[in-house]
């Protein structure tokens, strides 16, 4: 589902947030280490982590992110 930006505005206010980006070093995080924590996946990392909120830098892959939520 997208949201607009202002949707978003203190939703999780005081609330921490952790960011998963791509990278080797991810390979030796269990994806549970990442339950029950609000998370922001960068580019195709919801692949292997389960995400709240994922962003890209372009829309190759959006199709694949929305079969994935629904």
């Amino acid at each position: 589902m997208q949201k607009r930006i202002k949707e978003l505005d203190n939703l999780h206010e005081g609330k921490d947030i952790w960011i998963i980006a791509a990278g080797a070093s991810m390979n030796y995080v269990e994806p549970s280490f990442f339950e029950n924590k609000i998370t922001i996946g960068v580019n195709r990392v919801f692949r292997k982590f389960e995400c709240d909120y994922v962003i890209t830098k372009d829309s190759r892959g959006f199709e694949q992110i929305k079969d994935i939520s629904s």
